[in-house]
């Protein structure tokens, strides 16, 4: 639609397109999810102690003449503890219709398994109605208002349209009025309140974000800019590599031997673990050490194990990061290969 489009080109011209949000900074790593209708789950990795979320809301669905409201963004960073376990809900688009008021867009939003605790959601679009459907986040739309950590449809009712999948249920729409039902979110509110015609769509959610969160914005939905679209799930982290780098696939140097030899009265003499002097200079000038494993101590170290001239001794090594001993490449082994001898009796044994 020719309003819509000079809208989105208008904002997009003044620096405020959602575009922007959901990008990680440079190095970061970016997870992102899309709607599936269910809730994922997203495990933090192993070394990572905060992640930046940003969670925006489904558009509301059209009534066949305006457009819903687009999904409102939210964003802040949160502590988080390695291997702890996050429920992901993607918000879906609300319901269109061309006889009744549209659907409001579901809620995208973030849980704390361990807690049951929401840590963030952005609102879903309004439906429309008569008119353009209200943003979601909106500041002029209600605010803190039926805020259960309920997963599933958008408010719903019997007679009018559903709002779509997401977290933080609206209420449900009149179905005397044919409301649409309200979109998800903190708040999404029934369309009949929302607006004062019989077939009033979904009001839009409204954003939240747990008071832990460090550095929260909001970025309101657009009234009417509702595009079809579903809600997204992002999360940026700073990936814990050594200096930058990862090194869990890094393959350390190859381990040589000097292998023993049988002297003249077959016994079993001389033999070495080479050191790789010149691979553990350049693995300590990028922050890396070489470490070898100490069988009787079931321990890694930097000592090179000592050579045993008459039985194979096995070599295991590794890179790992010397500003953190956890950050570790792929382990090889090797094994010696010394001389077998036979030991030629002396006279006196004759």
């Amino acid at each position: 639609m020719k309003f819509k489009f000079t809208l989105f080109f208008f904002l997009s011209v003044l620096g405020f397109s959602n575009l922007s949000y959901g990008q990680c900074s440079s190095g970061q790593t970016t997870r992102t999810f899309s709607f599936t209708g269910a809730v994922e789950q997203f495990t933090v990795p192993a070394g990572v102690t905060s992640i930046t979320m940003s969670v925006r809301g489904a558009d509301g669905g059209g009534d066949g003449t305006s457009d819903g409201g687009s999904g409102g963004t939210a964003i802040a960073t949160f502590s988080v503890t390695s291997g702890e376990i996050l429920d992901v809900v993607v918000g879906g688009v609300g319901m269109s219709s061309s006889s009744l008021g549209g659907g409001g867009g579901g809620g995208s939003g973030i849980i704390r398994q361990s807690t049951s605790s929401i840590l963030i959601i952005g609102g879903g679009g309004g439906g429309a109605s008569n008119g353009p459907g209200r943003g979601g986040n909106s500041s002029s739309g209600p605010m803190n208002i039926n805020g259960g950590a309920v997963v599933g449809l958008g408010g719903s009712c019997s007679g009018c349209i559903s709002g779509g999948f997401g977290l933080g249920n609206g209420f449900a729409g009149s179905a005397s009025g044919a409301g649409g039902g309200g979109g998800g979110g903190i708040g999404g509110f029934l369309g009949n309140l929302a607006f004062p015609f019989p077939q009033g769509g979904g009001g839009g959610g409204s954003s939240f974000i747990d008071p832990s969160g460090i550095s929260p914005s909001n970025v309101d939905g657009v009234d009417g800019a509702g595009n079809n679209e579903n809600g997204s799930v992002t999360f940026c982290y700073d990936t814990p590599f050594c200096n930058g780098t990862d090194i869990s696939g890094l393959q350390p140097p190859i381990i040589s031997f000097i292998e023993s030899t049988c002297d003249d009265n077959g016994i079993a003499s001389g033999g070495s673990v080479v050191p790789p002097t010149a691979a553990i200079a350049t693995l300590a000038a990028f922050g890396n050490t070489l470490q070898f494993f100490d069988f009787s101590s079931n321990s890694w170290t930097t000592t090179l194990p000592t050579y045993n001239q008459s039985q194979p001794i096995t070599v295991r090594v590794r890179v790992a990061c010397t500003s953190d001993l956890t950050q570790t490449g792929v382990e090889r082994d090797f094994v010696s290969n010394p001389a077998t001898c036979t030991a030629i009796p002396t006279m006196s044994q004759w």
